[in-house]
């Protein structure tokens, strides 16, 4: 009897254990959820390079601190320091680039897409109860660029726990 209660035990704990996390924990109640298919990946010194790669012509510091991939995308999530939301709303790191959509709200959020090649890339860029998000993405796919890296899709995956 003890070994079936045991293997219970382990069968249910083993349940709890592997349940997928929906949500990424930015800070202060901040979240940004999730699709099915992506999966948080460990900030490497490669991939630490990719993402300053794409914002080096940025005058404003935006620290990686999370990054999701998926086998057609990813997405890189900075937190700006030292800036305002204004400031980071304007400032423009794709000059080369064809600007295909732009959606601005000078206070609470600055949304870009653009074609690079045969990337496409899409900025967003949130004032979230005074936090600053930016949120980076790639793909090679127009097709994902414009399902799931839109302005609506973006802004729906930042979520706050808080209230001011």
């Amino acid at each position: 009897m003890k070994y079936y209660i045991f293997v219970l035990l382990v069968i249910l704990l083993s349940a709890c254990s592997t349940s997928p996390k929906n949500n990424i924990d930015l800070f202060n109640g901040n979240s940004f959820k999730l699709n099915s298919n992506e999966k948080e990946s460990q900030i490497t010194t490669g991939l630490k390079n990719s993402y300053l790669d794409f914002i080096k012509e940025k005058e404003i510091q935006i620290p990686l601190f999370k990054s999701i991939k998926n086998s057609n995308y990813v997405i890189f999530i900075g937190l700006p320091v030292n800036t305002s939301a204004s400031k980071l709303f304007e400032t423009s790191i794709f000059n080369d680039s064809l600007l295909l959509t732009s959606k601005t709200d000078n206070s609470s959020y600055d949304f870009k897409k653009y074609k690079n090649g045969n990337q496409f890339i899409s900025e967003y860029s949130a004032n979230i109860q005074d936090n600053l998000i930016y949120i980076l993405t790639i793909t090679d796919s127009e097709n994902v660029s414009d399902s799931l890296f839109n302005f609506g899709e973006l802004s729906s995956r930042l979520q706050s726990n808080n209230s001011k």
